[in-house]
């Protein structure tokens, strides 16, 4: 899934925060509440290691990679 996707869902719903964790749906903060999005698709490694991509530069990708983190 690509970021702009969920950023455009997270207008639609009203959501502050999104919280992402492998092997789980991602997560919106909504009106100060924490509501998991169970009609979204349940996030495995290679989607968040996606997702990172897509948000970062390699230059900031490198302390990750090289500290395992």
């Amino acid at each position: 899934m690509q970021i702009g996707e969920i950023l455009k869902i997270m207008v639609v719903k009203k959501a502050s925060d999104l919280h992402l964790k492998v092997a789980s749906f991602p997560v919106f903060r909504i009106d100060g509440a924490l509501i998991k999005q169970e009609d979204m698709q349940n996030f495995d490694l290679k989607d968040i290691e996606s997702i990172f991509q897509q948000v970062t530069t390699p230059e900031q990708e490198s302390p990750f990679s090289e500290n395992g983190n």
